[in-house]
């Protein structure tokens, strides 16, 4: 009986989680500035993954800000496996509080 309490608490909070972070992910689609940019190159990042610090490639991107200025930043957004994007290739991207997300990421 206990790990059916257990059970239905844990279930209970995942989905808690779950809606605060597709909360938090409408929140940035509605009020993030929304651009294109392209992919110039990849950076690496020293980043806490599962517990453990690794290099992590991060795409780094050249795009239009809201003031029509070009401005390159890195995209939150990376593949330790593999490089998610080809150099050149344009994405669709939101900003929102000064970090640059990867809009598909969001949906």
């Amino acid at each position: 009986m206990e790990w059916l309490i257990f059970l239905f608490v844990l279930i209970a909070v995942i989905i808690l989680v779950w809606v605060l972070l597709l909360k938090k992910s409408q929140a940035i689609l509605r009020e993030g500035y929304h651009t294109k940019g392209f992919v110039i190159e990849y950076r690496s990042k020293f980043a806490r993954i599962g517990g453990e610090w690794t290099w992590i490639k991060y795409p780094y991107v050249e795009y239009l800000d809201r003031d029509q200025k070009m401005k390159r930043d890195f995209v939150k957004y990376a593949n330790s496996y593999r490089p998610p994007f080809r150099i050149g290739q344009e994405i669709e991207l939101v900003k929102y509080d000064d970090v640059i997300y990867y809009k598909n990421s969001l949906l």
